[in-house]
């Protein structure tokens, strides 16, 4: 673990280090500037990525839903487990920190944040793998292509948000799964940093969730215990850590990285484990739960098929509910069509006619508008 004095002189050596690379308010591009683009007005009095994350994406329907997702555990008694929007705040809180110290920009790293898991499905990753499942071969669903989908084509009414294209981008790249933390290349040096933001970001809160809350004992971990009290003794010291190893070997590597110093390799270690008990570990994790919320995915999804029109995708409609939705629907002895007058997808089923939940339409060439 790293003390408190010795990680604000480390920060301070890191201050304003890439800040050359940062992304400048003046390259930001939109897809289009119009009078039906009602935020517009915004961009000529603060940075149009602020813009994106205040007047854009902060007051959309997508954020909001996200209270009503899964991030490790479906707990409808205990509000301090995590759901996708406490997340999203928490990789806010980390990616404007590390933008702060380095020079970058934080308004952007904000922006992408907000945005980052807009298209996840109920029930978390499980939800994304059975929706792949249901789609049929040669199809998968990913919720960071899908957060771009709703940006662009089904929120305001199918109108969309209008995001910069580097928010965007951010959105898009920000997932890595449990393989390598690998850097995007050609991209704004902020995108590489909300990849690092999004894992650090989940990770010590999941610990939290999962063993500081009697889920699972960590001393029966010892190998994964010993890494997780190497960071530090709480989540706020084991952030800490990880934000002076991000930030020193970026200074040093003059780009983002987080890998090759010994808190980046540590952290790729635990993060390692941690997948492990995500995929294997017994109980409520991978569980009876589990099978349950298999058993309401599917009568749900059948229940979509069946009644929506044939021009609306029906694993576009069902990643847009929330888990409350789709275990109140499973738990229905009868579903009759008008049930789902009910819930909030009936507000935005107008709007997903040929919608395409796999297709993220970033060929922007000969579109951009400059802010």
């Amino acid at each position: 673990m790293i003390g408190y004095e010795e990680a604000v002189q480390m920060l301070l050596g890191c201050r304003g280090a890439l800040a050359h690379l940062r992304t400048d308010d003046k390259e930001a591009r939109r897809r289009f500037i119009c009078e039906s683009d009602e935020d517009r007005w915004l961009d000529k009095f603060s940075s149009p990525y602020a813009a994106d994350a205040d007047h854009r994406l902060g007051p959309s329907k997508a954020l909001r839903r996200l209270m009503w997702k899964t991030q490790v555990f479906s707990n409808k008694t205990n509000p301090h487990y995590r759901n996708r929007f406490s997340h999203t705040l928490e990789v806010a809180n980390v990616a404007v920190a590390a933008a702060r110290i380095l020079g970058l920009n934080h308004e952007l790293c904000r922006a992408m944040s907000y945005g980052h898991d807009s298209g996840h499905t109920p029930f978390g990753h499980p939800g994304e793998e059975f929706l792949s499942e249901m789609m049929g071969k040669g199809k998968k669903f990913r919720h960071e292509i899908f957060g771009v989908v709703i940006a662009q084509k089904i929120e305001r009414k199918g109108a969309g948000l209008n995001l910069t294209l580097q928010t965007l981008l951010g959105m898009l790249l920000h997932s890595r799964g449990k393989g390598q933390m690998a850097i995007s290349s050609g991209v704004p040096e902020e995108v590489n940093l909300e990849m690092f933001a999004d894992k650090i970001g989940y990770l010590w809160p999941d610990v939290n969730d999962i063993f500081m809350r009697g889920v699972l004992k960590l001393k029966d971990f010892p190998a994964l215990k010993a890494l997780v009290d190497w960071f530090g003794g709480n989540q706020r010291e084991r952030i800490r850590t990880c934000l002076v190893g991000l930030c020193q070997e970026s200074a040093q590597e003059g780009h983002i990285s987080f890998g090759k110093g010994e808190i980046g390799q540590q952290f790729a270690r635990t993060k390692d484990l941690m997948y492990e008990i995500y995929e294997g570990a017994p109980g409520d994790i991978k569980g009876m739960k589990r099978k349950l919320h298999r058993s309401q995915m599917e009568l749900v999804y059948e229940y979509l098929c069946r009644i929506l029109p044939e021009d609306v995708n029906p694993a576009a409609a069902f990643a847009l509910m929330g888990d409350n939705e789709i275990m109140n629907l499973a738990s229905r002895d009868h579903l009759r069509p008008d049930d789902l007058k009910e819930f909030s997808i009936v507000e935005i089923l107008p709007h997903l006619k040929g919608v395409d939940p796999t297709d993220p339409d970033m060929d922007w060439e000969g579109h951009l508008v400059a802010v």
